[in-house]
C-alpha cells in the first residue's frame, strides 16, 4: 500500500487517486513549464544540483533531496513521486531503517512517504497556495536522508517510477497535472542520479575473472583459463553463430525460488548459462535448452527477411526473455522482453530503421575515397545496447550502431529520442565515433559490475559505453577528458603499451569471394578485430578479440602494464580463417554463494 497503515491511507489513497485520473487525462500544460524538470539532488547542503556521488562508501547516508528545476516564476503544487534505486550487484539498495524524509519547500497536511529496499516514495496532497520557482531556478520538494547499500565496484541509479507503472504519480506544475515517464500522456521532464562506490582512493577494483569462452561460426565454444563449467551439444557445423551471451543464475529475482522461476512454462537455469544466436534468429541455451524463452520470430535459410538476419542477441536480467538485432536494425522481443499484447518487432520509429539501413556504398552514398567503391562494404547494423530498467517490458532505451558509427537511440517503446536525459548515453547531443565512408564499426558494449553479464546493463545509464571498430579502435563514450565516467580508463591514459591497431584487411579463405585479393575487399571490411568485453568481476579491464581467435587485453585485465595478453593461456586460433565470433568472461564468484 502507498501509505503507511498508522496514516489515513484509505480516504488518502482515494483523493491521490482522483488528483492522478486528472494527471492522465490531462492534455495541457503551461509554456512556463517547458523548461522544468524534477530531479535528484545528491548533496542539499552545496548549492546547485549534485547528480553524482562518485567513491561513495556503501552504508554511508546521502543527505539529499527531490527538487524542481525551472524558470521563475513557475508554480509546483501536489506531488506523489517515487525514486526507484537500482544497484548494479542487485540486491537492497536503501536501509529503510537509517532512512527519513522531511518537507522541503512545499508542504500540507496530506502528506505520506514509505520506503522499502528498492524504492522510496513521498506526497504532499492539496498544496494551497502553489510555490513559485525563485530566482535560484531550484525548488525542492522533500528532503531524505537516506542509507544507501553498494559494494566497492557498484554503482547505484535514482530515477524516477513511470506513471505507467504507477497511475497515482504525477505532479501538478503551473496548475497542470503532469506525469511522470515517456510514454504518458503529459510528461514531466526528469533527471536521474548516480552514485558510485568504491573505497575512497579511487583504485580501480582488479579484474578476477576466471576465465573467459569464445564462439566460433560453427557454435562451438572454446573455454580458457578455468570459468564456470557451461556444457552442452549445441552445434551447428556450419557457419551460422552470430553472438553469445552469458546468461546468470544471480539475475534472478532473490524473491523468488530459484526451482520454480519459469516463463513459457520452460525450466530458467539456477546455474549459469550461455545463450547463442544463429544467422536466423534462434536463440538457444547451451547448458539447460530447456530454459529458452520462448520467442515468436524466425527467418528460416533462404529466405529474405524485410529487416535482414541475425547480428546481435542480449538476455534480459532476469533471464527470462533477450532482444535480438537484425541486420537492418530491426529488434525483436522474446520471453519477459515482449510486453503482452504486443508483436515481437519493436515499433514506433525503430521499426523504420529497416527501410534506412542494409544500405551498399558507392553512387548516393560516399565511399572513402581512398577505398574501392565496388566492394562488399555496407551500412549495416552491427550491434547494440539495451539500458534496462528492472523490468525486462519496459527498458529504458536502445541503441543501435551502424557499420559506419552512425548511432539511432530510442526509448523503452521504440520512439527516437533526440536530447534524452543530461549527460546520458541516451541523448542525442553525446558525442559518438563516426567513420565518414568506412564499412569498420563493429561492437557496441555498456560496461558491467562483477557478478553480472553484459546483459545486465541496470546501472546509470550516465556512466558511459564503448564503441570498437575493425581495426582495434577503442571509442569511450562520452569521449570528454574531464567526464567522470566508468570507462574513462578506455582513453589509454598512462597506458605503456596499448591494444594492437591494423589497418589492413584480410581474406577470410573460407568464403569464395575475391579470394586472395583482401584488397578488393576494402581494409576495413577485411578487417580483422570482432569483439570488446569488460571484465566480468572487477573495474577498468577489458578484453579485446580478434577473427582468428586472439585476444588481448587492457586494464586490469593484464598481468603488466606493459603487456597486452591476458591472463589465460590456450586460447584456440584459427589463422587463416576468419572464425572467431564472440568472448565473454567470466568468474569463479558466478556460483559462489549462489
Amino acid at each position: 500500500m502507498f501509505f503507511r497503515d498508522r496514516q489515513t491511507s484509505k480516504g488518502l489513497n482515494a483523493l491521490l487517486g482522483c488528483l492522478l485520473i486528472v494527471v492522465v487525462a490531462s492534455p495541457c500544460f503551461s509554456g512556463n513549464a517547458v523548461n522544468t524538470r524534477v530531479e535528484i539532488d545528491l548533496d542539499r547542503n552545496t548549492p546547485g544540483v549534485q547528480d553524482q556521488i562518485l567513491d561513495f562508501m556503501g552504508g554511508s547516508v546521502v543527505q539529499g533531496a527531490v527538487v524542481v528545476t525551472g524558470d521563475e516564476p513557475t508554480t509546483v503544487a501536489d506531488y506523489a513521486v517515487e525514486v526507484n534505486l537500482v544497484r548494479t550487484g542487485g540486491g537492497d539498495s536503501v536501509n529503510c531503517a537509517n532512512t527519513s524524509f522531511s518537507n522541503g519547500e512545499i508542504s500540507s497536511a496530506f502528506a505520506s512517504e514509505l520506503c522499502n529496499a528498492t524504492f522510496f516514495r513521498r506526497s504532499n496532497l492539496f498544496v494551497n497556495p502553489a510555490v513559485a520557482i525563485g530566482a535560484d531556478g531550484v525548488l525542492v520538494l522533500f528532503n531524505f536522508d537516506a542509507e544507501i547499500t553498494c559494494s566497492d565496484g557498484e554503482s547505484v541509479t535514482l530515477d524516477f517510477t513511470s506513471t505507467a507503472t504507477n497511475s497515482q504519480l504525477g505532479i501538478t506544475v503551473d496548475n497542470s497535472p503532469r506525469t511522470f515517464g515517456d510514454g504518458t500522456q503529459n510528461p514531466v521532464n526528469t533527471a536521474s542520479a548516480t552514485i558510485r562506490c568504491g573505497d575512497g582512493g579511487g583504485e580501480p577494483t582488479v579484474c578476477a575473472d576466471a576465465g573467459y569462452y569464445i564462439l566460433d561460426a560453427f557454435g562451438g565454444r572454446h573455454h580458457v583459463g578455468n570459468p564456470v563449467s557451461i556444457i552442452g551439444s549445441l552445434y551447428y557445423g556450419r557457419d551460422v553463430a552470430e553472438d553469445m551471451e552469458l546468461v546468470l543464475s544471480e539475475n534472478i529475482p532473490a524473491a523468488t525460488p530459484k526451482a520454480s522461476v519459469s516463463s513459457d512454462s520452460k525450466s530458467i537455469p539456477t546455474d549459469p548459462d550461455l545463450a547463442v544466436l544463429d544467422t536466423f534468429g534462434a536463440v538457444q541455451y547451451v547448458a539447460n535448452p530447456s530454459g529458452t524463452p520462448g520467442q515468436t520470430f524466425y527467418w528460416p535459410e533462404g529466405t529474405d527477411p524485410a529487416c535482414g538476419f541475425a547480428v546481435d542477441v542480449i538476455v534480459s536480467s532476469d533471464n527470462l526473455g533477450f532482444w535480438v538485432l537484425s541486420e537492418k536494425g530491426g529488434i525483436y522481443r522474446a520471453g519477459s522482453a515482449l510486453p503482452g499484447g504486443e508483436t515481437a518487432q519493436l515499433g514506433n520509429n525503430a521499426a523504420d530503421l529497416c527501410n534506412v539501413l542494409g544500405i551498399p556504398f558507392g553512387g548516393g552514398v560516399p565511399r572513402d575515397p581512398n577505398l574501392p567503391v565496388a566492394d562488399s562494404a555496407s551500412i549495416r547494423a552491427v550491434g547494440f545496447t539495451v539500458v534496462q530498467s528492472g523490468d525486462a517490458a519496459a527498458p529504458t532505451g536502445y541503441i543501435v550502431l551502424d557499420s559506419q558509427g552512425g548511432h539511432y537511440i530510442y526509448d523503452g517503446s521504440g520512439n527516437t529520442l533526440s536530447d534524452g536525459v543530461t549527460d546520458s548515453i541516451l541523448n542525442g547531443d553525446t558525442a559518438y565515433p563516426f567513420f565518414q565512408g568506412l564499412d569498420i564499426a563493429r561492437d557496441i558494449e555498456l560496461p558491467i559490475a562483477p557478478l553480472q553479464s553484459k546483459a545486465f546493463v541496470s546501472q546509470d545509464p550516465t556512466a558511459g559505453l564503448v564503441i570498437y571498430d575493425g581495426w582495434g579502435g577503442v571509442h569511450p563514450v562520452p569521449v570528454n577528458p574531464t567526464a567522470n565516467s566508468v570507462v574513462s580508463f578506455l582513453r589509454n591514459d598512462g597506458m605503456a603499451v596499448g591494444l594492437p591497431y591494423l589497418k589492413v584487411g584480410f581474406d577470410d579463405p573460407s568464403t569464395a569471394s575475391n579470394e586472395g585479393d583482401p584488397a578488393a575487399e576494402g581494409i576495413d571490411v577485411g578487417s580483422i578485430f570482432k569483439d570488446i568485453e569488460f571484465c566480468a568481476s572487477g573495474t577498468e579491464g577489458v578484453y579485446v578479440l580478434d577473427g582468428f581467435g586472439g585476444v588481448f587485453a587492457f586494464g586490469t585485465t593484464r598481468t603488466a602494464v606493459d603487456d597486452p595478453s591476458p591472463a589465460f593461456t590456450g586460447s584456440p586460433y584459427f589463422f587463416p580463417n576468419i572464425y572467431a565470433r564472440d568472448l565473454e568472461a567470466t568468474t569463479n564468484a558466478n556460483i559462489d554463494g549462489r
